[in-house]
């Protein structure tokens, strides 16, 4: 959609009037609908990670359909990809997921110091990417990538605990919606996950209007799992508790799958 708009010139169109952008929406949705569920049935460590199955099939698609160049090292980038996420899965896929009430994520998670100050960085360090982005967003990509990564990161966290929340009041029978005041904090985690969703996308057609999407889908894919990688960790405490080999084994799958993200966007210039 992007691609036809900017044929237009000065005749281009907001990209919500164009149909075929509606139509990736749509199946981006039903996708992150998938992404909900399961983060409702594994760790944000390792959920989020996997989505670099999707730097695989985007440049694919990106190079099959929208016809950019694919270069022979994507291949090696791809098994790169490919071991990072066995080396993840492996390590912490076998990890317990925790079902926290709406008391408390309350208590145990979101009013803890460490949330609390990750918060404040997180919303400092989205003010100043704003500002960034729109001196340098349209000749370095890490800019709006990391703007939509610092935002969109809040779905994930927000995702967790509503899909336990929903788990709860569907598979357990213990309501979690119904308790008052308990039960607004649901609805107010609901509404970050939506505001954070619409907002991060933006930022995110944004990189794909000034950079190729070979080279927006593997640099925000890092900057994504990264900002996941750590909010889970300080949010959620993921890593507690887990021995040195799982933490080594994760590491090195999150720098493999990395490479391999590296090795597909090198070299990768937007077509004049």
């Amino acid at each position: 959609a992007h691609m036809k708009n900017e044929e237009l010139g000065e005749a281009r169109k907001p990209y919500h009037h164009i149909p075929v952008w509606w139509l990736g929406m749509i199946i981006n949705v039903v996708g992150e609908l998938g992404n909900l569920i399961a983060y409702g049935y594994a760790e944000a460590t390792v959920v989020t990670p996997i989505g670099a199955v999707g730097v695989v099939f985007g440049a694919v698609i990106a190079t099959f359909i929208l016809g950019e160049k694919f270069q022979k090292t994507d291949l090696l980038g791809f098994l790169c990809i490919t071991g990072g996420v066995i080396l993840i899965v492996y390590s912490k896929g076998t990890e317990a997921v925790i079902e926290p009430t709406v008391r408390e994520a309350i208590e145990q998670y979101f009013t803890t110091t460490q949330c609390i100050v990750y918060s404040i960085v997180v919303v400092v360090a989205t003010s100043l990417l704003i500002g960034l982005s729109e001196k340098y967003g349209k000749k370095y990509v890490i800019f709006y990538t990391g703007l939509c990564s610092m935002i969109a990161q809040w779905t994930v966290l927000g995702c967790k605990c509503f899909m336990s929340f929903f788990r709860l009041t569907v598979e357990k029978g213990n309501n979690q919606f119904n308790q008052f005041p308990d039960g607004l904090f649901a609805f107010a985690v609901l509404l970050l996950i939506i505001v954070c969703a619409v907002w991060s996308l933006h930022y995110l057609q944004q990189a794909m209007r000034y950079h190729d999407n070979n080279k927006v889908i593997p640099t925000y894919y890092a900057t994504f799992t990264l900002a996941c990688i750590i909010g889970a960790a300080i949010v959620y405490r993921e890593f507690e508790g887990a021995s040195i080999n799982a933490i080594a084994l994760f590491t090195l799958g999150a720098l493999l799958a990395g490479a391999g993200v590296a090795v597909i966007s090198r070299g990768r210039i937007k077509k004049d």
